[in-house]
């Protein structure tokens, strides 16, 4: 079924005020849109360090938001699996308390880590009722503050030393 308009311009509002948000912290790179319109996935993507990069993707037909670590290094993907498994609060655990300190309480994000094609990832969904919730301005909060949160999280992977090839 093709996306009406309204919540095509509804997704590129939500998707302008992250990367406007984003946009003056140093933290992340300039953002790259990977979308795929025919399969109504939205998707802006920062490189945060070599090698790793966190996406924020609204799928239109299953109307959810996706915030996602990803890495295609294994060195990184190690440091995070090494600090998960030092922190002893398995996956779960570890990301509620890097969402806390970024200021997220309530109800945590449903989380999956596995892969990607070439990717190691982790992400959090979050189910929207129906696309005109990514107008709600604590919707749009909550998102800033996943983010933060896996900045915090994911700070292993973030601080490896690249290999010399």
């Amino acid at each position: 079924m093709p996306i009406k308009a309204e919540d095509l311009d509804r997704i590129e509002s939500f998707r302008a005020y992250i990367e406007d948000s984003t946009a003056t912290d140093d933290r992340y790179g300039p953002v790259q849109r990977l979308d795929s319109p025919g399969d109504g996935v939205f998707a802006s993507r920062w490189e945060v360090a070599p090698s790793c990069w966190f996406e924020v993707a609204v799928d239109a037909n299953i109307p959810h938001i996706r915030v996602a670590f990803l890495t295609d290094d294994e060195g990184r993907s190690e440091a995070v699996q090494a600090a998960i498994t030092d922190s002893e609060q398995g996956l779960d655990g570890y990301v509620a308390a890097a969402l806390h300190d970024a200021g997220l309480s309530g109800t945590d994000p449903q989380l999956e880590a596995g892969r990607r094609g070439n990717f190691a990832s982790t992400m959090a969904t979050l189910p929207l009722d129906e696309l005109r919730d990514l107008e709600d301005d604590p919707m749009r909060d909550k998102i800033l503050r996943i983010l933060e949160g896996f900045l915090i999280a994911f700070s292993p992977a973030l601080l490896v030393d690249d290999l010399e090839e």
